[in-house]
Formats: structure tokens, sequence, C-alpha cells
């Protein structure tokens, strides 16, 4: 009995280790991805997706002299290739999968996550945005990576509020359930996919654009500004203008004055105002 208890128990702790050592693998929905696993050239095989919610395990690709034939259902997604290359991957696709090749059982998990876009330009700050409800639970971790690497990890439990470097996180993340990211002073290598982990699980993913630096004399290429002109300015274009008015409308007058004393004599006026 003690060694059927013992038994059981070891296979318990086995099984959990082995469920720790399944491959994982995380995509943005719309991107290709490719099963880390694959079978040897010269076995035989076949991979399923298992039965996890109910539903019964489906076969999608067949695996004979070093090639992969998907089935007709993944057809459309999955071509003849050595490798499993999902192409693109569907919000669906999420699950577990098990390569059967020979007398070898090999399982990859499978998350397809949704994302979001952020472009920022080089030198300046970015928040890459992740929220959760932190309702009801005083424990809990965060963890962002970026394209598949650990860039930052926090636990409330210990969580000093220090900055890593670059990166950090809002003060209130656990009573606000704000999980975005900070980063500051944007670089190139800054650029990729970035996972949001809470509780272990990713939740959703950024992509990061960095574009080059903004030119300092950007401004140089705009309009300059309207400068009103200065007293003196006004005065010296005022002037001329003066000068040109009385020049034409002098001899202009002086014409007019002739006209009128040659058409009416002065004798002649004079001799009908004192009849």
């Amino acid at each position: 009995m003690r060694l059927l208890l013992l038994f059981v128990f070891v296979s318990f702790i086995f099984a959990g280790c082995s469920q720790g050592l399944i491959p994982h693998v995380r995509v943005i929905l719309g991107d290709a991805f490719t099963l880390p696993e694959n079978c040897q050239t010269d076995e035989q095989g076949d991979l399923y997706r298992l039965d996890l919610y109910g539903t019964p395990e489906v076969k999608v690709a067949a695996h004979k002299q070093g090639l992969w034939t998907p089935t007709e259902v993944y057809r459309e997604r999955i071509g003849k290739n050595s490798s499993v290359v999902f192409n693109p991957a569907v919000y669906t696709d999420t699950g577990v999968y098990e390569l059967r090749c020979g007398d070898r059982r090999v399982d990859v998990q499978v998350k397809v996550v949704m994302s979001s876009e952020r472009c920022v330009s080089e030198g300046d700050a970015v928040s890459l945005s992740c929220y959760f409800s932190t309702t009801g639970k005083a424990r809990w971790s965060v963890r962002w990576e970026k394209n598949g690497e650990e860039v930052l990890k926090r636990n409330s439990w210990e969580d000093t509020g220090a900055a890593e470097g670059r990166l950090s996180l809002s003060p209130d993340w656990v009573s606000h359930g704000n999980f975005s990211l900070t980063l500051k002073q944007a670089q190139k290598d800054d650029q990729g996919d970035y996972f949001c982990y809470i509780q272990d699980e990713v939740v959703i993913a950024v992509r990061l654009t960095v574009t080059g630096q903004r030119s300092l004399d950007q401004s140089s290429s705009t309009r300059p500004p309207f400068v009103p002109p200065t007293p003196r300015a006004c005065e010296e274009s005022i002037l001329p203008a003066v000068i040109i008015t009385a020049v034409v409308c002098l001899p202009v007058g002086l014409l007019i004055g002739w006209l009128m004393t040659s058409c009416c004599p002065r004798g002649a006026s004079y001799r009908r105002s004192t009849k």
C-alpha cells in the first residue's frame, strides 16, 4: 500500500514537472508561426489538436518522408513543408497540439493574442497599454516580454516601485489595474513585439515601431511668422506714395485752372455782375 501511494505521488510530481516543460508559443493574431517541435525525417507521425473543451481531437497534419501534409481543414493555412507553419494565425488556433512521432508524444501549447500598435520617435517616451481588473485579490504579478525575452517583472508583495532602467510601471499599478509599461528615451533596439503577462497568463500584445529622431530644425520648413512693420518702415513706405500723388495731381490742377479762366474772362463776368 505504501509503495502504491509512493508511486502515485511520484507520478503526480512528474506530471506537474512535465506540464511546466511544455513548449509555449505566443503569437499575434494574423502573424505566421511555426511549431517548435518536429518529427525526425525518417519518422512517420501525425499532429493533433487535443480535446480540452469537450470537443473531439482534430487531426491537423501527417508527417511522412520529412514532409508535413495538412488535412483538408487546414490546407488553406498550412502548406506542405518540413515544419508545421500556420499562416496566418487565427484566434481559434489557441490550444494544445500533440505531435505523435513514432512512439514519442510531444505537446505544444499555442496562445493567439490580440495586439495593438504603437509608434514613437527615437528619444521620446511611450506607454504600452495593459489593463486588468484587480478587484478582490491582493497578490498580483506582472511580466513584460519583448520578442520572447523578459524585460520587466513585478510582484505586488515585494514591489519596491523602482524603475528598471528606462522601463517602469505606474506607482498604482495594483490598485488601479494599470499594468501598462512606460518606456523612456526610445531607441531603435526597443522596436519589437511586447507581451503583457498577468499571473503568468498573457493578456495582450503591443507591436512597437521606433521611427527616426525628430529633426531640431524641423520648424525651418514652415512659413515664418508675420512681423508687423515698424513705424519707421511705415513712414518710408508712405513717403514715395505722397510724392507720386503730388507729381500726378499738380499738373492736372493747373490745367483745370487754365481752362476755367480761358472760358470765363474776368471782364465779362464783372459786367454781368454790375447790371
